[in-house]
Formats: structure tokens, sequence, C-alpha cells
């Protein structure tokens, strides 16, 4: 009975958060302490919770949040090149540098940039242009196509799609990969199944690259991206 409540609660915490987003409140859309305080009122609960105490105490017990096996090898290989990384997410900082530390990503980081710091969240173009700032060659890489990739899109910043559970095989480079997979209509597809799928321009959104490994993402960098 528990988790079936615990299950209820998360549902209106995601649909609170996609109504946001739909009123274009996009920074509000990921404060999880403040839709927590909402949905509270809403189902007349009381009590409060920090979810930033939540995920501080998750991480420091559990065995279970661990990064992708190819993502600390990535990451090491391009700070060899001399590359500067930055985490750009739509988590409010609090919370998601605790699971960062867990993974061992934040050690790798040269910035992590926030909704709650910057003042806009993805997909809007502000917030890669300052994730942005000072890079010649800026390039990012998302799982998402509605939020990342049609953000990177609209900064004008090449754009690679991370899709580790791709339907189908694709032998082609990364660039090819990502025109063949836009002419299958897969990219569309999973544009469609996206829970954001509503902020994307109507004329689609396609990725510069399409990648299924990290591994992939060198590749990108040696093609001149």
């Amino acid at each position: 009975v528990k988790d079936a409540k615990v299950q209820d609660f998360v549902s209106f915490m995601m649909r609170e958060s996609i109504r946001r987003i739909r009123e274009g409140k996009l920074v509000g859309a990921y404060d999880w302490d403040d839709i927590v305080r909402t949905v509270c009122r809403e189902i007349r609960a009381s009590g409060s919770v920090s979810v930033a105490k939540v995920v501080e105490e998750v991480c420091s017990s559990s065995t279970q949040i661990v990064a992708y096996p190819d993502a600390i090898p990535a990451l090491l290989e391009l700070k060899k090149r001399k590359m500067k990384l930055i985490a750009l997410t739509n988590g409010f900082y609090n919370i998601v540098v605790p699971v960062l530390r867990k993974t061992g990503v934040l050690r790798l980081l040269d910035g992590v940039i926030t909704p709650d710091r910057v003042g806009a969240a993805k997909p809007s173009p502000e917030i890669f242009l300052v994730a942005s700032k000072g890079a010649d060659r800026p390039i990012f890489v998302g799982d998402n196509i509605s939020v990342d990739i049609c953000g990177a899109n609209s900064a004008g910043i090449p754009s690679v799609l991370l899709w580790r559970n791709l339907p189908i095989r694709l032998e082609e480079d990364p660039r090819e990969k990502a025109v063949r997979a836009h002419s299958l209509g897969l990219i569309y597809e999973k544009l469609r199944s996206e829970a954001t799928s509503f902020l994307a321009p109507k004329c689609g959104c396609v990725p510069d690259f399409l990648i299924q490994s990290l591994k992939e993402l060198i590749q990108v960098i040696e093609m001149g991206c």
C-alpha cells in the first residue's frame, strides 16, 4: 500500500512539473521541493520533505547509483584531449551534485550548470549559451530530443543525440547515423514518445550526430566538430 501511495505521489509530482513546463515556467518545473509542497497542498497532506536531503541519503547508502560503464573512460579520454567538460542539467544544483559525486563524474567536470543558478532551463537557448561561453567549438551531448537536442540546435550548438537503446543497428558514422535515423522516422518516433514532445518546433528537431555509446563521442570529436 505504501509503495502504491508513493507511486501516486510521484505521478502527481510529474504532472505538476509538466503543467509548469506547458505554462512556460521552465525553471519552476524542476524545483522539486516547491513541487512537493504544491502537491501536498493539493492532496491536503501534512508534513514536508527535502528532495535534496532524500537524494543525499540515497547516494550515501545505495550501491545502485553508478555511472554507465562507458562514461568515465570517455570523460577521461576527453580530458586527455584538453577538452573542457560541463554538465548542463535541468536538475537543481543541490540535487544533481550528490549524484555526480557518487558516480565519480563530478571530479572530471570543469563546471555544473543548473537552472537555479542560471535562471533558465533547457530547452531555452540561454542556458546553453551560458554553458558554452568562451568555447571555440562547443558541442552538446544529450539523450532527450525535445529538451536537449532542440535546445542545443536553437542555440546554434552542434548536437549529439545519445540513444543507447536504438531499436535498429546502424553502422554509419555518427553524422550519417543521424541522417539515416531521421530518414527512417526513428527520430520522430522517439520525439513523439517524450513527455515534453510539445516543446519541439512543428518542423521537428534533428541532431547533428547520433551515437549509441559515449565511446563514439571520440569519433565525433575526431570528425572535426
